[in-house]
């Protein structure tokens, strides 16, 4: 944001993804399909793959991330109850 004179503020928001929107899912579908396979094999395939096996954030009811547990303020054990 910038400012023209003493009140009057220009800022602008990008809205290229909007506007490229089937370059964007191109991109997207390109770069998971590698992982495809692995997904659709369940959770047996998951852990083989360090990049779903990271990407999941809640498995079975259990979170995951531990960044999820300390920005909520939960405990690490489920059933992660909110920390005092």
């Amino acid at each position: 944001m910038f400012t023209v004179g003493s009140n009057i503020h220009y800022y602008a928001v990008d809205h290229s993804p909007s506007l490229l929107r089937n370059s964007a899912t191109w991109e997207i579908s390109q770069a998971l399909r590698p992982h495809l396979r692995t997904v659709l094999g369940g959770p047996g395939v998951w852990d083989s793959n360090q990049t779903i096996r990271r990407a999941i954030e809640i498995r079975a009811g259990i979170i995951q991330n531990p960044n999820i547990l300390s920005f909520q303020h939960r405990a690490a054990q489920y059933p992660h109850p909110r920390l005092q």
